[in-house]
């Protein structure tokens, strides 16, 4: 099959014509080669020789296009059906080698672009093929390679370890999320896919700090380099601290990489639990051995002193100075008793020791059991103590504790209350817990003051209005005793006019 007119060109020799068709033939650096309708090779140009590794025409013995070729069976019927074929495929050279092309020096294998193109005649009749071949064998290899690194890539981040989560700025200047890998999936604990498409306010409202887009933003444009931050991830049931890295990994996108910090942060907030008990503990300490170096140190001297005194001079004391002395020696013995009972009791808290044994008691009767056992000092004060308790209230709490929370308490009041003054203790129930108050008409409490009297690192002993000694130990073991109660303690107070002490306790 020819489809170049020579005796055209030939007659044109000497003309200057320009580039013939057979200059565009023999001279073009694709490959051509010309079959005729049964798809034997007739003509090829010297690209297409350099490409099969022979010299000329003579050197292919039958070369046929259905037969010696890699085609597939499917292309070959789409070719003689009259179809232009594009089609990449690996040739073998060593197949053609043994086959039709004795003589050809090329070995192996190569990638080959081909277009196939029929040729027809007036009545659309197939007369040939036209084929152009490319040999793409570097091209097929940089896109192996690129395949490769890509699935290399992919595999990289499919088992990092990392939670890794994709952004992208859209038109709109919103930072979309793209993508993750399975380690961010684990890590959250959902799937990423409801996000894809979202900008990360949208798909954390929650828990996206106000400062968080902008500076992802900055890092996709380029503005800014990595950033590098602690996230808290906040869940009721079980609060997660991640540490972040954000960084641009092409134009307008990021990727945030993320690892779970929780245990270490744990760990670090755990230290500085401790780092405030430990520090809390040696204040306790500093405050125990300050009550039995002061405290306890006055109430001895004042024994000691008047003892000595009486026995030296007994003779010449009359009965009058002996009962004085015996009285004071008698009210320093019980403060000493008092601060004795108080530091065993509040040490044994303190190491588990006392045990927490709660029944079901009646308020009122508690309440008056307690008075009675202190009752004296109130008239000796002329003060009234009144009880506005119902007989129906109960209360579930360990009879011992109560009982030292209100004898401590009532004390306190009848300590700090001006003489023929009035004490009122209420009770008042609400949902689920019960109120009681202990409310007195005395000195007050400054402001400045309240709240360290239920701190033990805070030294804060005050003279009563008739001079009445404290152990400073006293509303420490009531909200000792309180917190093991699951209840709480505090005080309103005016300076001059009195205070009112509240403890709740739940109802179950």
């Amino acid at each position: 099959m020819m489809i170049f007119n020579r005796e055209e060109e030939l007659s044109n020799v000497g003309k200057d014509t320009g580039p013939t068709l057979n200059d565009l033939f023999t001279q073009s650096p694709i490959a051509i080669a010309l079959f005729d309708s049964n798809g034997v090779l007739t003509d090829a140009n010297q690209a297409c020789f350099n490409l099969f590794g022979i010299h000329g025409i003579g050197e292919v013995i039958d070369f046929n296009l259905f037969e010696d070729s890699c085609l597939n069976e499917h292309i070959i019927i789409d070719i003689k059906a009259g179809k232009a074929i594009k089609n990449e495929y690996l040739f073998s050279f060593d197949k053609i080698k043994n086959n039709k092309l004795y003589r050809t020096t090329r070995q192996g294998t190569c990638y080959l672009e081909s277009y196939i193109n029929p040729t027809t005649n007036e009545r659309e009749e197939i007369t040939g093929y036209i084929v152009h071949s490319l040999a793409i064998t570097e091209r097929k290899q940089n896109e192996l390679a690129l395949h490769q690194g890509e699935e290399k890539f992919r595999r990289i981040i499919e088992s990092s370890t990392n939670g890794l989560y994709f952004y992208q700025l859209d038109e709109n200047d919103r930072l979309i999320f793209i993508g993750a890998n399975p380690s961010a999936d684990r890590m959250i604990g959902f799937s990423h896919e409801s996000l894809i498409g979202q900008s990360i306010e949208d798909a954390f409202p929650e828990h996206t700090p106000a400062w968080l887009p902008e500076l992802c933003k900055d890092i996709a444009r380029g503005n800014i380099g990595s950033q590098v931050f602690d996230f808290e991830y906040t869940n009721e049931l079980n609060p997660k601290y991640y540490n972040v890295r954000a960084f641009q990994t092409g134009k307008n996108t990021i990727t945030v990489s993320f690892t779970d910090i929780s245990e270490r942060k744990n760990a670090e907030n755990l230290l500085e639990v401790q780092a405030k008990e430990l520090k809390e503990l040696n204040s306790t300490k500093d405050r125990f051995l300050s009550i039995i170096a002061h405290d306890l140190k006055n109430p001895f001297n004042a024994i000691l002193g008047f003892s000595d005194l009486m026995l030296k001079n007994f003779y010449q004391l009359d009965d009058e100075t002996l009962l004085k002395g015996l009285s004071t020696i008698e009210s320093a013995s019980i403060q000493a008793y008092k601060l004795l009972e108080n530091l065993l009791i509040w040490s044994q808290n303190q190491t588990g020791r006392s045990k927490f044994t709660p029944e079901i008691l009646n308020l009122k009767t508690q309440v008056m059991e307690s008075l009675s056992a202190i009752e004296s000092a109130a008239t000796k004060k002329e003060i009234q103590v009144v009880l506005d308790i119902r007989k129906s209230f109960q209360i579930f709490a360990d009879k011992n504790m109560i009982d030292s929370i209100f004898r401590n308490l009532i004390s306190n009041a009848i300590k700090f209350s001006y003489k023929k003054s009035k004490i009122k203790i209420t009770a008042i129930r609400y949902d689920h817990e019960i109120q009681i108050s202990v409310i007195d008409h005395g000195v007050g409490i400054a402001s400045e003051k309240l709240s360290a009297i239920f701190k033990i690192d805070q030294h804060l002993i005050t003279l009563g209005t008739d001079n009445e000694q404290g152990t400073g130990l006293g509303l420490i073991l009531c909200k000792d005793f309180i917190i093991r109660h699951n209840g709480k303690i505090w005080v309103e107070s005016t300076p001059g006019e009195g205070s009112i002490f509240t403890i709740s306790l739940p109802l179950n």
